[in-house]
This record gives structure tokens, C-alpha cells and sequence, in this order.
């Protein structure tokens, strides 16, 4: 029966013709004249693609403060704590990980702590945030006095 798509048979691995003939040729041949347009249009696609990456998945930015439980107590254009000398009220984020809603008083032994202050200074400053409850995965925002 003839071979209608003329495809050579598998060569013999006893047969030297065309075990050698096998050998010397590499199972994927590209012609060097040819690459550049090849790499030209790998190089457009790699930049069309970033740019549709980036114009239909990227995330919308936030506008304003979201999931941030606001302070009355710490008003104005305050730093934040870290970024400032201890002689410089600050304001502290930090996050609720607990699974229930938490009063702004359970954090304030942490702020304490995490900013070298006495317990009763956060206690005093943030008298009205005190009560707030703080929902599961929102961020607190506590006023740091700053320390004399």
C-alpha cells in the first residue's frame, strides 16, 4: 500500500543509513534567515499583550478611605506613627483579624505597646473612639500623642 501523505518511515535503529542519518539531524531545524521577523513579532505581542493585560486587569483604585473605621479624636493631616519622631503625634492603623466585631478599647493595650507608650496616654486621647466597634477585616486608626 502506498503512503499517501509521504511520510518516511521510522528509521531502523539496526539500518547505518538512516540511524545516522537520524542522528545528525536535530528534531526541531529553523532557518537563521528567517528569525528576525519571528522575534519581531514575538516582541509585538509581548508588548500588546502587557498592554491589554493592563487595560482590562487591573484593579480600580480605591477613592478615599475604605475600610477604615475614622477617628474624631486624632483630626487633621497627622503622620503616620514610624514614619515621625516619638516628639510628633502620629495616627497607628491597625486591622482587626478577629472574626467579630471588636470595641477600638481591645486595641489599645497593642498600640501601647507597639509604639512605646504608656497605656492610660492612648486611653486618654482616644476617650471617644473608645466604643467604636471595629468590624471583622477594617483597619482602627488610633491617635499616638506625642511623648515629652
Amino acid at each position: 500500500m502506498k503512503n499517501p501523505l509521504n511520510i518516511p518511515p521510522n528509521p531502523s535503529p539496526t539500518d547505518p543509513k538512516t540511524s545516522a542519518a537520524a542522528a545528525k539531524t536535530p528534531a526541531f531545524a529553523v532557518d537563521k534567515k528567517n528569525m528576525t521577523p519571528l522575534i519581531i513579532a514575538g516582541v509585538a505581542g509581548l508588548f500588546l499583550g502587557m498592554i491589554f493585560g493592563k487595560a482590562t486587569a487591573s484593579c480600580p483604585q480605591a477613592q478615599g478611605l475604605t475600610g477604615i473605621v475614622l477617628n474624631p479624636d486624632a483630626q487633621g493631616n497627622l503622620q503616620r506613627c514610624g514614619t515621625v519622631a516619638r516628639s510628633v503625634p502620629c495616627v497607628l492603623f491597625i486591622v482587626n483579624p478577629y472574626r467579630r466585631d471588636v470595641e477600638a478599647r481591645d486595641f489599645f493595650g497593642m498600640v501601647a505597646e507597639m509604639t512605646q507608650t504608656q497605656k492610660f496616654l492612648i486611653e486618654t486621647h482616644n476617650m471617644r473612639y473608645a466604643d467604636t466597634l471595629i468590624r471583622p477585616g477594617h483597619i482602627g486608626m488610633f491617635y499616638v500623642p506625642p511623648l515629652r
